[in-house]
């Protein structure tokens, strides 16, 4: 079990810590984070100097991002043509 800090609808829209089991499956979504970060230059989401997430609500979204959300981004924020189709 790990400890991390997840979006859950509240007053404050603020992240809170909460035991969560988890899989390999959040690793290749970090490491689709940080490939991201590293081909466009950009952060994916809203980050504050010490690399934490400044709004609960744009990480909140990215649940319901389909392949067509991807591409839209990928698009805006990556020039290389192969780069994207490989984060896709």
């Amino acid at each position: 079990m790990h400890v991390v800090r997840i979006f859950q609808e509240n007053s404050s829209n603020d992240l809170i810590k909460l035991p969560l089991l988890v899989s390999e499956k959040i690793d290749m979504w970090g490491f689709g984070v940080l490939a991201f970060a590293m081909c466009s230059g950009y952060n994916l989401f809203s980050v504050d100097c010490y690399e934490n997430l400044t709004d609960a609500s744009n990480f909140a979204e990215s649940c319901n991002w389909d392949k067509r959300v991807a591409k839209e981004i990928s698009r805006e924020k990556v020039e290389d043509l192969l780069v994207q189709d490989l984060l896709l």
